[in-house]
Order: C-alpha cells, then sequence, then structure tokens
C-alpha cells in the first residue's frame, strides 16, 4: 500500500478504491490473526503421534483413536478452508484495486488531486 499522503488522499475520493481498501485490510487481519494452520494431514499424524508417544511412556492406546484423528483431521480442515478463501479474497482484491485504479477510477482520483492542488495553490498566493 502506498502511504504517500497525497496519492492516498485522491484514491480516497474514489469510493469503490475505499471500499475495496477497507475490505482488503479486513480480510489480511482476519488472515494474519489466524497465524500458522496445521494441513490437515499433519493435525491427524500429530495425534498419531502423541499416542504412540504417550504409550510409549506407560500410558494405553486410545481406544477412539480413529474419532480423535478423524476430529483433529476436520478442524484443520476448516482452518486450512479459511486461509485458503481469505488468500484468494486478498488476491482477488489486490488485483481489483489495480484494475479499479487503471480505469475510471483514475479520473476521479486525478480530480481530486487537481482540486487539492488548487487549495494549496489559492493558500501559498
Amino acid at each position: 500500500m502506498n502511504n504517500n499522503p497525497e496519492f492516498r488522499a485522491a484514491w480516497s475520493a474514489v469510493p469503490d478504491v475505499v471500499h475495496a481498501e477497507t475490505q482488503l485490510r479486513k480480510l489480511e487481519e482476519r488472515r494474519s490473526a489466524l497465524g500458522d494452520v496445521l494441513s490437515p494431514d499433519l493435525a491427524r499424524r500429530k495425534v498419531f503421534d502423541d499416542a504412540v508417544t504417550a504409550m510409549r511412556a506407560g500410558a494405553e492406546f486410545p481406544a477412539d483413536i480413529g474419532k480423535r484423528a478423524a476430529d483433529a483431521y476436520r478442524g484443520a480442515l476448516e482452518a486450512e478452508s479459511e486461509v485458503l478463501a481469505l488468500n484468494e479474497g486478498v488476491w482477488s482484491l489486490r488485483a481489483h484495486l489495480e484494475y479499479l485504479r487503471s480505469t475510471d477510477g483514475a479520473e476521479t482520483a486525478l480530480e481530486a488531486l487537481g482540486k487539492r492542488l488548487a487549495e494549496f495553490l489559492a493558500e501559498v498566493k
């Protein structure tokens, strides 16, 4: 994202750009909050490994190992699916912003810059 205040001010005059930037920021925050997510296979494998480690230490092998492994797999599948969906949304919004900035939105942004420049020149006089 461009941190130039004039660039941001110009594009803030284009409602579609403002909306897309807001949505993009929300998706990026959600994705960041998820952190690292285990793949379903790794989550299931961890259940197996933990059960074997506990068994070697003297515990009984869990009678419900299949259910535990399946639950871990489903939980990780849901988390992985959310990550994939958020990544797709972020990618799509970034592409959409580029599109908006290369089409009709550019004219509105340039008009806003022209107005800001005229205001600045008036202050200088």
